[in-house]
């Protein structure tokens, strides 16, 4: 008495074999398994590298704008303090002018 066994291949044709382990399918399975977590690993490498060059983008521009913002600083302190010393001087030119008025009237 013969037996046959007959297994599902994985393209849908069935196969007629006497004996046929799941060796191969695991092993095909395997490579396809490893292959997938190659493109993972390269997919996610790209993306890193992608990430690297935004940040160097960002901390460069970052950068450019601290020093606009330290020349400006820089600008409207020389400002400010040209229209203190403007004030200053009125004050000044006010108290003279009242105190000769005192002076006058005395």
């Amino acid at each position: 008495v013969y037996h046959f066994f007959f297994f599902q291949a994985e393209d849908g044709i069935r196969d007629f074999c006497l004996s046929r382990g799941l060796g191969d399918v695991y092993k095909r399975q395997m490579i396809r398994n490893r292959m997938s977590a190659q493109q993972s690993r390269d997919k996610m490498k790209n993306y890193v590298k992608t990430l690297e060059v935004e940040n160097e983008n960002l901390r460069l521009e970052n950068e450019a704008l601290r020093k606009q913002l330290i020349e400006i600083e820089g600008t409207v302190g020389e400002e400010s303090c040209q229209e203190n010393s403007k004030i200053g001087q009125s004050q000044e030119e006010m108290l003279k002018y009242l105190y000769n008025l005192s002076l006058i009237h005395i």
